[in-house]
């Protein structure tokens, strides 16, 4: 008998089964979905990192630098970390005559003095075509524990959208799962 004839079936077989077994495998085998917000209010979509679940929105109103505002958030959070994606909307006559670059710097600076932080370093960058401020800070809470955080404002005109990371471990802030989590954000129209 040729050896040839005998070869090629036993090949064809064995490639059918690596197929087989491959295409098997990825389906028993799929990464975990990171969880989704897609607020259409909001107009914005973020996946959450992984361990983290959708939360129900929350609303309340908050006093601002440039007047009373519904602050509209999504809080998450685990044994260690927490995340938050929220917006609110200035007037657009609290904004007239206003430098907007000032404007979002004013806010960025507001929020870590409300929360008592220390800044450690700030990014002024354009995303989108649109003013974002990326700062990271420390706060103090009861206990003495040291949270750390990274925070963005991203300003799309009159809204301001504030995405936050927050963990007892400063090496989260860097984790590729957080790094996912700022980038994901999109404003949806």
């Amino acid at each position: 008998m040729n050896p040839a004839r005998i070869t090629l079936p036993i090949l064809s077989f064995v490639l059918l089964f690596a197929v087989v077994t491959v295409t098997f495998s990825k389906d028993i085998i799929k990464r975990p979905k990171r969880p989704t917000i897609n607020s259409t209010d909001g107009r914005f979509r973020i996946s959450l990192p992984l361990g983290f679940k959708v939360p129900q929105p929350d609303s309340q109103l908050i006093n601002t630098d440039f007047g009373v505002s519904m602050f509209h958030a999504y809080i998450a959070d685990t044994k260690k970390s927490g995340c938050m994606v929220g917006y609110y909307d200035y007037t657009p006559e609290s904004l007239a005559g206003k430098d907007i670059a000032a404007v979002i710097d004013t806010t960025q600076m507001r929020i870590i003095s409300n929360m008592g932080g220390k800044l450690t370093r700030k990014y002024k960058l354009v995303r989108e075509g649109r003013q974002t401020r990326t700062s990271y800070f420390t706060t103090v809470s009861k206990g003495d524990t040291t949270s750390y955080w990274r925070f963005e404002l991203v300003f799309d005109n009159p809204r301001v959208y504030q995405i936050g990371f927050t963990s007892t471990n400063s090496k989260l802030l860097e984790a590729t799962e957080t790094k996912n989590f700022f980038t994901s954000f999109k404003i949806v129209k």
